[in-house]
């Protein structure tokens, strides 16, 4: 099987998978000062989960 595929499509296809790929890295490195603190209260709230879950059984406090 022949590939019949132009030189200056690949190339072209390939500029914009390399320019998509850079803009969202870009724009991923942006938003990562943004949404940080809601991953770090994700990340807090899933340690204590557990923590909060055993008071709750064994001390009888109630989480409202």
């Amino acid at each position: 099987m022949t590939n019949k595929r132009p030189y200056w499509q690949v190339a072209v296809s390939l500029l914009f998978s390399i320019a998509a790929t850079v803009g969202f890295i870009l724009i991923g490195w942006k938003l990562l000062g943004f949404l940080m603190p809601f991953v770090v209260g994700w990340i807090i709230a899933s340690i204590a989960t557990p923590v909060v879950n055993w008071l709750e059984k064994r001390l009888k406090i109630r989480k409202n």
